[in-house]
């Protein structure tokens, strides 16, 4: 009787290290993929136009708005905003994230360089900007997320040439 105790205990000590570890809270990460794509605007004035992008970052919604950005380096850095319209769109971020609700996303562009139909070339400024968009991140599954950018004529300013911003960001 004495061994059939030192098997149950066995079992038991056995058995409750297994249900701790399985109750250990560990939560699969999730994946998020984001693309690009440009709103038609002013873009129909370039044969091309390309952009470097330097870093991509998404928030937490549960950080304070200023702090707590998980920044990226982009799998693809750089994107011809012409080849990107009508319902196209560029890659330029696939990446593993903790399971959890988001409210964010920011776009780092270090500069554009293109030609315009005109055959002119022209530089425009980089920009970094943050876009509003709530998703959330499910363990084991993948949200995409599409950037929607926008080419601005700034002829009608002092010192004209062409701006890019964020238009708006959507979960796909």
């Amino acid at each position: 009787m004495n061994g059939q105790l030192k098997i149950s205990a066995s079992f038991l000590l056995i058995l409750s290290l297994l249900l701790a570890s399985c109750a250990s809270g560990a939560v699969s990460p999730g994946r998020i993929e984001m693309r690009i794509t440009d709103h038609r605007e002013a873009i129909g004035d370039f044969d091309r136009l390309d952009i470097t992008i330097e870093r991509v970052g998404v928030h937490p919604a549960s950080a304070a708005r200023t702090a707590g950005w998980m920044d990226f380096e982009p799998d693809t850095a750089a994107v011809d905003l012409t080849q990107v319209l009508d319902g196209r769109t560029a890659a330029i971020l696939e990446a593993e994230l903790p399971a959890g609700e988001y409210d964010a996303v920011r776009l780092h562009v270090a500069s554009g360089a293109g030609d315009l139909k005109t055959g002119e070339a022209v530089t425009l400024p980089g920009f970094e900007q943050a876009v509003r968009v709530p998703f959330a991140v499910r363990a084991d599954a993948v949200v995409g997320i599409v950037i929607d950018l926008i080419v601005e004529s700034e002829d009608d300013h002092p010192g004209g040439g062409y701006e890019i911003n964020i238009l708006n960001a959507a979960v796909d």
